[in-house]
């Protein structure tokens, strides 16, 4: 037993260390997930790195926006930090000769079906392939940029998926039987 306390503690310390790196700002809920609001403490120096703090956290991602009404909630979050643009979870992946607009995709998995971009965006402002990773203005609309751009102080979102009361029903029910199982 003493040997589960050690992994619990250390886990504990490890998810301590990976989350004290960035500060909390804010969160808010829609349809049953948490978005929560972070700024980059130096530890989180792009898109990528963002999207591994993101991953770290349990059932968490960077958040998808795939409605006008997620948008909403999202916009209305970072409207409460007066930065005004935070790093989301859309990326492309692969662009080919549909330019700028081509091969767009979120991080987990869902569709790539609604879109809210800024007027003249996504423009590949640095060059061709030159912006690949998304942001979201307090407004609700979206910028394509580079990886690297991004500092100390940046805002990011993460979207937290709650399980279905469904899905925390089997995992009790898994849990139980791993007990049974175990005194016997």
């Amino acid at each position: 037993m003493k040997g589960k306390r050690i992994l619990i503690t250390l886990s504990i310390a490890a998810f301590s260390a990976v989350a004290g790196a960035q500060t909390f700002i804010a969160s808010t809920t829609h349809n049953g997930n948490t978005y929560s609001l972070y700024a980059s403490n130096g530890t989180v120096t792009g898109w990528e790195s963002a999207n591994t703090f993101a991953n770290s956290l349990a059932n968490s991602y960077l958040a998808t926006i795939t409605d006008a009404a997620e948008g909403t909630a999202v916009a209305t979050l970072m409207g409460s930090n007066s930065t005004g643009r935070a790093l989301i979870g859309g990326r492309q992946v692969n662009q080919t000769s549909g330019g700028p607009l081509d091969g767009w995709s979120w991080v987990s998995g869902e569709a790539w079906s609604y879109t809210n971009w800024r007027g003249g965006e996504p423009n590949d402002g640095f060059g061709t392939y030159s912006e690949q990773y998304l942001e979201m203005f307090s407004d609700g609309t979206w910028n394509d940029l580079p990886s690297d751009y991004f500092g100390t102080g940046s805002r990011f979102v993460v979207e937290t998926v709650v399980p279905e009361p469904g899905s925390i029903a089997l995992l009790g029910l898994g849990v139980v039987a791993l007990v049974v199982r175990r005194k016997r």
